[in-house]
């Protein structure tokens, strides 16, 4: 068994970020959309900024400039950085909107990034001691340097949320990993 033919790749239509990745459930008045006394919500009509529209289909060749760039990166050996600029430039505001749109369907990335920058920031001024104890993570201290970043992993991107949520502890599985292999072994350093 097999095809006939072969798979020529995602359309320009497929976004790299699906637009339905957005991390905040949308409400009226930012409350949860059920009452906690079990009763049903009455029926409100929205107002008209509350309804969420689909979204316009993007132009089938708004992938096209980024492909060329990051195709002219990758043939030159990962000497032309500014191929790879561009390539990320124009996928960033041609196929997601803008810079503040990409950057908003990826918030929880975002703000895991932010976090552990904090924390590292924190630790690099003040000591690994004092910065999980702003967290309350005092059980991780004198810990080797893969218990804490496991403990951080739990403290900013716990299991069980959203695709995005997935993808940030992933990469902060994976600096972990990155961190071990390079030798990294005082947090304090």
């Amino acid at each position: 068994m097999g095809t006939s033919n072969a798979y020529g790749g995602a359309s320009g239509l497929t976004p790299l970020i699906p637009s339905w990745l957005d991390d905040e459930p949308s409400s009226v008045d930012g409350a949860a959309s059920s009452p906690s006394d079990g009763q049903e919500p009455p029926d409100v009509p929205l107002p008209p900024q509350a309804i969420s529209y689909p979204p316009k289909l993007g132009s089938s060749d708004r992938f096209q400039s980024a492909r060329n760039n990051f195709t002219r990166f990758v043939t030159s050996g990962g000497s032309d950085r500014k191929s790879l600029g561009r390539a990320v430039s124009r996928y960033v505001r041609k196929s997601t909107g803008g810079a503040r749109r990409a950057a908003t369907r990826m918030g929880s990335s975002r703000r895991v990034g932010a976090g552990l920058v904090g924390f590292l920031n924190n630790a690099s001024e003040n000591g690994a001691i004092q910065a999980l104890s702003a967290l309350d993570l005092d059980t991780l201290v004198g810990r080797p340097i893969e218990e804490i970043f496991s403990g951080l992993i739990d403290y900013f991107c716990p299991d069980g949320g959203s695709i995005d949520e997935g993808i940030a502890r992933e990469a902060f599985v994976e600096t972990i990993a990155d961190l071990a292999a390079a030798g990294v072994t005082d947090i304090d350093h």
